[in-house]
Formats: structure tokens, sequence, C-alpha cells
């Protein structure tokens, strides 16, 4: 039996040799998705109220962009009227009036709640990342990073112990850079309105009877 538990262990390990990946390399590979993974796993387990919104941002010179954005909201202690969430979502962008372009963008924030009865209003504050690119061919490339900051006032309220209306209004500041064929192209510094509507299912069982 240990013989055979000896066989089949060089057989493995020659296995994995003839497909081009040592043990070794296989640990590495093990251990870089657990570290990629574990925080991404927390994030989940920690998320209690899931949105799905519309969003839409108006910004001079006719730019402006529109997507369904994903959040994930949880408290920082039981009955914490401080919330902070991390959301992600696709669209379409026209920055710097240059056309129109599939867009995903990701980003985090706090909030203060008022309230923690059926209307719950509150004030908060995200950061948000969205980029797109546009290739044309190998010698015409456009890629467009745009960075904001988004103080905004808002208001959830719910219509049952597990489902909820929510929207806000922000202003928007944020920093945007273009690259043509890899070069720096523009940076400009835009301002605008950012309001939002979208709906939200709580996991935990929320008391709205107040």
């Amino acid at each position: 039996m240990e013989q055979y538990r000896i066989s089949k262990s060089v057989m493995e390990t020659e296995t994995i040799q003839k497909n081009g990946a040592s043990p070794k390399s296989l640990m590495s590979r093990i251990n870089f998705y657990f570290i990629i993974l574990m925080p991404i796993i927390l994030i989940l387990n920690a998320c209690q109220i899931i949105s799905v919104s519309g969003r839409r941002t108006i910004l001079p010179n006719q730019s402006s962009y529109t997507s369904v954005t994903y959040q994930c909201s949880w408290p920082v202690a039981v009955q914490s009227p401080v919330e902070l969430h991390y959301a992600f979502g696709v669209g379409s962008a026209n920055l710097d009036n240059i056309g129109s372009f599939l867009n995903y963008n990701f980003g985090g924030g706090v909030d203060y709640f008022f309230s923690r009865n059926r209307f719950q209003p509150y004030l908060g504050v995200g950061v948000n990342n969205l980029g797109y690119t546009d290739k044309k061919n190998e010698e015409n490339k456009l890629n467009y990073n745009y960075f904001n900051v988004t103080p905004n006032l808002g208001m959830r309220f719910f219509l049952s112990n597990r489902f909820a209306l929510n929207a806000s209004l922000g202003y928007q500041v944020g920093w945007g850079k273009s690259k043509f064929n890899n070069e720096v192209d523009t940076k400009k510094m835009f301002t605008g309105i950012a309001p939002s509507v979208g709906i939200s299912y709580v996991f935990m069982i929320t008391d709205i009877n107040k």
C-alpha cells in the first residue's frame, strides 16, 4: 500500500510537470488566488444591503455619463448611523464631447443616516473611477480615465421589511485624462450634478413600524 501511494504520488508529479506546472508553481498560484479572493469573500460576507440604481451625471460641454450601478452596503456596527459601501457599474459615457463609449466604473464611499425608521435621509460621499477604450485599429487607440468625488444627499424609503426605494442628488468634481496612442492628449477638470434612483434589498430584518 505504501509503495502504491509513492508510485501514485510520483505519477501525479510527472503528470503535473508534463503539463508545464510544477507543485511549487501550483502553490504559488493557490496563494495568489487566496490573497485576491479572501478580501472579496470577506466584503461580500459583510454586505447587508444590495442596491441597483440608474445614474446619470450631467457635466459641462455636453459631457455626461449614464450607468447601471450595483452597490453593496453595510453598517459599521449594529444600529450604527454610518454605512460603508462599494459599487461597480456599466454604462455609456461621453466625456469631453468626443463620442459615446461603453464604460466600466467602480468605487466606494460612506453614508451617514439621520434616521433608521421607514424614511431614512442620509448625507454621504463617494469616490469613483471610470474608464473606457476606443480602439479603431493598432494605430488609432483612445483611452479615457475619469476619477471623481461626489458629495450627495439622499434618502431610503422602505416599502417592506426587505425592500426600499432609494434616491440621491450629488455634486460631482472629477478629473479626466485622455490618451491617444498612449500619449497624454488632454487633462481636464469637470464639475456637475449626479442624480440617481434605484431599489434596495436588505438581508437583515428591518423594523419599519415607526
